[in-house]
C-alpha cells in the first residue's frame, strides 16, 4: 500500500477485516508550496468566487492550515460554493465546519465539472478556484474553462517522494502479492524509488507484482511505469480500490 501513512488507514483496515495482511509503504509527503503567494492571494480574495472546487483532502487541510497563518477564519471559505470530488474530500470539509454544495456520482475531475455545470449555479461566467497539489492534471480546470467559467488554479500542496523505511527489506522480504495504487503520482514515485540506485532487492521486486488502482488515471500511470494492473475500482475511493483488492483476493489462482 502506498497512500501516505495517514491516508492508508481506512483502506488498511478494510483491507485486514477481509483477512490480508497490509504492508503499508508510503510514498508521497505533502508540504506546503514553496511560494505560498498565489495561494495566499487567492485565499484573501475568496469572496469574488462563485465555486471552489476540492479535488483532495489534502487541498483542503492546507487550504485551512494557510488560512489560520494568515489570520484568517477558516469559516470565510464557505463564501463561495464548494465542490468536493468525493466522499474523502467532503468529509475533509465537513470536519472543519465546511458543507459541500456539490459532490458529484462519479468521484473523478471530469464529473466534478459536469456536475457543477448542471448544477443550478451553473458554470457560465462564473469565477472558479482550483486549489491543488503541484503534480495534479489539468482536466478539471480544462473542463471547467470548456464549460464556461473563468479558472483560477494555485498550488495548495507540494509532493514529496517519501525516503524508503529504514526496515523495508525486512518487512517485504516475503513478498508481495499485489500492490495498491491510489493516484498516479504514487505510482511515479513507487516505481522511482524502486529503481534507484542501491535500492533493497524486496523493493525492487514490489514492480514486478500486480498491481491494484484506484481509477483510470492510475491505471494509465501505473502501466507507464511497468506495473501490470490486474484490478481497477469502479467507485474511485478507499472503499472502491477495497472492493477491487478483494474481488481481485476472491478469484482462484494457481498454488506458487
Amino acid at each position: 500500500m502506498t497512500r501516505s501513512a495517514e491516508q492508508a488507514r481506512d483502506l488498511a483496515e478494510l483491507l485486514r477485516a477481509q483477512g490480508a495482511a497490509v504492508v503499508v509503504v508510503p510514498t508521497l509527503e505533502f508540504f506546503p508550496p514553496d511560494d505560498t503567494a498565489p495561494l495566499d492571494l487567492a485565499l484573501e480574495r475568496l469572496a469574488r468566487y462563485d465555486w471552489v472546487a476540492f479535488t483532495s483532502a489534502n487541498a483542503v487541510r492546507f487550504c485551512c492550515e494557510r488560512l489560520v497563518a494568515l489570520e484568517l477564519s477558516v469559516d470565510s471559505l464557505a463564501a463561495p460554493r464548494l465542490a468536493a470530488v468525493g466522499p474523502a474530500t467532503a468529509r475533509a470539509l465537513e470536519a472543519r465546519g465546511l458543507v459541500p454544495a456539490l459532490v458529484p456520482a462519479h468521484h473523478e475531475a471530469i464529473s466534478l465539472a459536469t456536475a457543477m455545470a448542471q448544477s443550478k449555479a451553473g458554470l457560465v461566467g462564473r469565477r472558479v478556484l482550483v486549489p491543488q497539489g503541484d503534480q495534479a492534471r489539468p482536466d478539471l480546470a480544462r473542463a471547467l474553462g470548456a464549460a464556461g467559467a473563468f479558472v483560477e488554479v494555485v498550488v495548495a500542496y507540494a509532493n514529496r517522494p517519501a525516503p524508503a523505511p529504514a526496515d523495508l527489506e525486512a518487512v517485504l522480504g516475503g513478498g508481495v502479492d499485489l500492490v495498491t495504487l491510489a493516484s498516479p503520482t504514487a505510482a511515479r514515485h513507487l516505481a522511482d524509488l524502486a529503481r534507484q540506485p542501491g535500492a533493497p532487492a524486496a523493493l525492487r521486486a514490489v514492480l514486478a507484482a500486480p498491481a491494484a488502482t484506484i481509477g483510470p488515471q492510475t491505471s494509465e500511470a501505473a502501466r507507464a511505469c511497468g506495473f501490470a494492473v490486474v484490478a481497477e475500482a469502479a467507485r474511485h475511493t478507499a472503499g472502491g480500490l477495497a472492493q477491487a483488492v478483494i474481488a481481485w483476493m476472491s478469484l482462484p489462482r494457481s498454488p506458487r
